[in-house]
C-alpha cells in the first residue's frame, strides 16, 4: 500500500517495515523486540491518515498509531480478548462518521471489521457484531467509504456489503445494508475509487476485471 500525507511525505508499506519518504530520503520504521514503542511487526499492511492528522498503522500483529513527535508507535487495544494480538491481521483502515461522530474502522484478515473512537479508543462492540454477522467472509480485502457516506466492505471471497452509516444506530437498529450488494461466492474485490464527478464507484476485482456502479 502507498499513500500520501497532508505534509507531501509519501508511505509505504512493505513485508520489511513501514518506509516514509520525505522527497529525498527514505526513513524505515522496523520493529525491534527491545523496544516497546518501536512498530509491532515488520509486515505493515497498510496506512491512513484521518482528518485530524492522525496516523493509523494496520500491521499483521495488530493496529498502530503513529506518534509524529517522537517517531513512535502506541498499540491500539482492539478489545476482542478471544483473538490474539499476532492475529489480528488488519488489512485496511478509514475513517467514517456515523451519527454525527468521527469514527476510525480498521478491517482485519479473518475477523471481520472493528469500530473505533478515534480520542478514547474504546470499541463499538454492538455495532461491530450487527455488520460482521452481514459480511459475506470476516477475510476483508478492503474497505472504502464514499460521498455518500457509505461504507463498502468486501471479502475475500463471496462480494461485497454496502452499509448506510448514517443509518447504523445502537442496540435497537439494524444497520442498513444495501439491497444492491453484490452476493458472489466467486468475486474477490481487491479495491475500490470514486469518480467524484459522476458519483460512480469503481470496484478492482482479483477474477473478474473492473465492476463500475
Amino acid at each position: 500500500n502507498i499513500c500520501q500525507d497532508n505534509k507531501g511525505f509519501i508511505w509505504i508499506s512493505t513485508e520489511n517495515g513501514l518506509s516514509r519518504f520525505d522527497g529525498t530520503d527514505f526513513t524505515t520504521f522496523r520493529h525491534d523486540r527491545n523496544k516497546q514503542t518501536s512498530i509491532a511487526s515488520n509486515l505493515v499492511q497498510t496506512v491512513f491518515e484521518d482528518s485530524s492528522g492522525n496516523y493509523w498503522i494496520g500491521t499483521s500483529a495488530g493496529l498502530e498509531k503513529f506518534e509524529t513527535e517522537y517517531n513512535t508507535f502506541t498499540h491500539i487495544d482492539l478489545q476482542d480478548p478471544e483473538i490474539k494480538e499476532s492475529d489480528q491481521h488488519i488489512s485496511s483502515i478509514t475513517e467514517v462518521t456515523i451519527q454525527g461522530n468521527r469514527r476510525i474502522i480498521a478491517a482485519s484478515s479473518g475477523h471481520g471489521i472493528y469500530i473505533l473512537d478515534p480520542d478514547t479508543f474504546s470499541t463499538d462492540k454492538i455495532l461491530q457484531a450487527e455488520i460482521n454477522s452481514s459480511l459475506p467472509s470476516k477475510f476483508i480485502n478492503c474497505i472504502f467509504k464514499d460521498s455518500r457516506n457509505w461504507l463498502w466492505i468486501a471479502g475475500n471471497i463471496g462480494g461485497i456489503c454496502v452499509i448506510d452509516l448514517e443509518k447504523g444506530e445502537a442496540a435497537d437498529t439494524k444497520v442498513w445494508i444495501k439491497d444492491n450488494a453484490i452476493r458472489n461466492k466467486f468475486l474477490s474485490v481487491t479495491s475500490f475509487v470514486e469518480d467524484r464527478r459522476s458519483g460512480n464507484v469503481i470496484l478492482g476485482t482479483s477474477n473478474d476485471g473492473l465492476l463500475i456502479y
